[in-house]
């Protein structure tokens, strides 16, 4: 062989060389798809047994923490409950004493609790006839339970109404409605000396005060449809302020009644200059602010000051009417023992003959009121049909009870007095209230 040649079967053996390392690197590649794909597999096998770990465990937490959401379940509805009767009784005391409706949102959540009253009450109907052993119905009961708890929440947050139960009773064109009078000679008096100071040149501001349920929203309607009918004050401006008012709200409130728009001023100087100015605009007016829990400057609102332009509130507060600078104030007292029981009557049934021993203990029952119309009408319509003189004595000596332990609490307010009697049982032991109300009887 020459020098220099190449062996033939080295130079094979090169060829067959480069043959098989091309067949690794292939391999190699092939290797690396497979670990790849492996990984992926692995990966959603993975988080697919994750999962179902997770809702095993979800599942089995529903089962072994039945009783204890059952739990929760049962103290937020309770806490519900407390929140929509409470809600109840404050309309109940405007209807009664006002003529207010709730607004729809207020009836509408009413009838959500109701709603949810009875599912809850499936639920326990449904937990008596399951076990504490594994069962799937005891998951699904838990599983509900924890959706009942959320929507009791969210339904409390909800009842919290921070701008009012009430609908305004403002009607664009006219008269409002009225109820009568309670206790036609001092409610008789109190609105002749109102209108007395509302014609007085002199006078700008009135302060009306007195104990919730009393009558003086009644006494207010009565002077603002005898201003629409007068035609002597001008124009007359009714707005409801509540306990949780703000100058904002109350803005707004003056706003809708004289269809304002200010919803394009967020600063509350903004938004006054422009209620000022819509105000001048009238020659004369009267602006009845009902039932305000505390002072504010008037020109902070946008409420111009002038002999031509007055301003009437109504509040339990005598401070209130100080704070506002009231020049003229007038309280609004409770029913003198004679209207007392005439309203007591009017309530209970004037065409009801009592035999002389349950007339004597229901006048003493009516001097047990206080003289607070609210109270009188609620205790005479809860003894409607009732005739054992036992009965009567048993009201007389709760309603004693409640007045002798409300004189010994100095908190306590007598305005408070109904509620009182209410959350203490005291109404519904005389009287089903719900069955009086749905009748239309207060």
């Amino acid at each position: 062989m020459a020098v220099g040649e190449q062996h033939p079967y080295k130079e094979e053996r090169m060829e067959v060389g480069l043959q098989d390392d091309s067949v690794s690197v292939a391999e190699l590649q092939w290797l690396h798809d497979l670990v790849a794909v492996t990984t992926t597999i692995d990966r959603v096998a993975m988080e697919f047994l994750q999962e179902i770990t997770r809702n095993a465990w979800i599942q089995y937490e529903y089962f072994r923490r039945l009783e204890e959401n059952l739990d929760v379940l049962r103290t937020e509805m309770q806490e519900l409950g407390t929140q929509g009767t409470d809600i109840i009784i404050a309309l109940n005391a405007e209807e009664v004493v006002h003529g207010k409706k709730p607004k729809a949102e207020v009836s509408l959540w009413l009838e959500n609790v109701q709603k949810i009253t009875r599912e809850v009450s499936k639920i326990e109907e449904v937990y008596g006839e399951v076990g504490r052993d594994f069962s799937f119905t005891r998951i699904a009961l838990g599983k509900h339970v924890v959706k009942k708890i959320e929507e009791v929440l969210k339904l409390k947050e909800k009842g919290r109404f921070s701008e009012g139960l009430l609908a305004d009773l403002l009607p664009e064109s006219g008269r409002m409605p009225t109820t009568k009078l309670l206790g036609r000679t001092i409610a008789e008096r109190n609105l002749e000396q109102i209108w007395e100071s509302l014609i007085d040149n002199e006078v700008k501001t009135i302060g009306v005060y007195g104990m919730g349920g009393v009558g003086k929203t009644t006494i207010m309607t009565h002077i603002y449809n005898k201003i629409k009918s007068s035609g002597t004050l001008g124009t007359a401006i009714w707005v409801t302020v509540s306990n949780n008012s703000s100058i904002k709200r109350l803005q707004n409130g003056i706003a809708r009644a004289i269809e304002l728009d200010i919803s394009d001023k967020d600063d509350e100087m903004r938004r006054s200059v422009k209620l000022f100015e819509a105000l001048k605009c009238w020659e004369k007016f009267v602006i009845i602010l009902d039932d305000m829990w505390k002072p504010f400057l008037l020109e902070k609102v946008g409420i111009p000051e002038g002999n031509a332009y007055k301003v009437v509130l109504t509040t339990r507060s005598k401070n209130v009417c100080r704070g506002m600078k009231c020049q003229k104030k007038f309280e609004v007292e409770v029913l003198s023992r004679e209207e007392a029981w005439t309203l007591f009557k009017e309530s209970f049934g004037a065409d009801v003959v009592l035999s002389k021993e349950v007339e004597r203990i229901a006048k003493l029952v009516t001097k047990e009121c206080g003289g607070l119309p609210l109270g009188i009408i609620m205790v005479a319509c809860a003894m409607r049909e009732k005739d054992d003189v036992r009965e009567w004595r048993n009201a007389l000596n709760d309603l004693k009870c409640s007045t002798t332990e409300i004189e010994e609490d100095s908190a306590f307010r007598d305005e408070d007095l109904v509620k009182y009697w209410i959350a203490e049982g005291l109404i519904d032991a005389m009287g089903d209230w719900e069955k009086e109300q749905d009748k239309g009887h207060i």
